[in-house]
């Protein structure tokens, strides 16, 4: 049974497709960053987020509660099953409560 013959010639250069391989990504992302702003500002469910909105998008929306401030309730199966608020507001009202 023959061997296989691999080119021994110079490395290939990579194609200007294969340099921009992460491009896609970046696009992927600035679609999914536009898709979770419409949700945001959608008013008929407002500060609304569903688990697997924040599962593809929780780098931007923990950025967006812990600097911007934004109170958000997570659902799941349409659903409140939780509320992602600042750090400040959790100690304000763990404060509240102890009163």
């Amino acid at each position: 049974m023959p061997k296989s013959k691999r080119a021994t010639g110079p490395a290939r250069a990579q194609s200007p497709s294969a340099k921009s391989a992460k491009a896609p990504n970046a696009i992927k992302q600035a679609q999914s960053s536009a898709n979770l702003a419409r949700l945001l500002q959608d008013r008929s469910r407002p500060n609304t987020l569903s688990a697997a909105d924040l599962r593809h998008n929780s780098a931007e929306i923990l950025s967006r509660v812990a600097l911007g401030g934004e109170r958000l309730i997570l659902t799941r199966n349409r659903k409140a099953v939780a509320a992602l608020v600042p750090l400040s507001d959790y100690e304000a009202l763990k404060k509240t409560v102890k009163k």
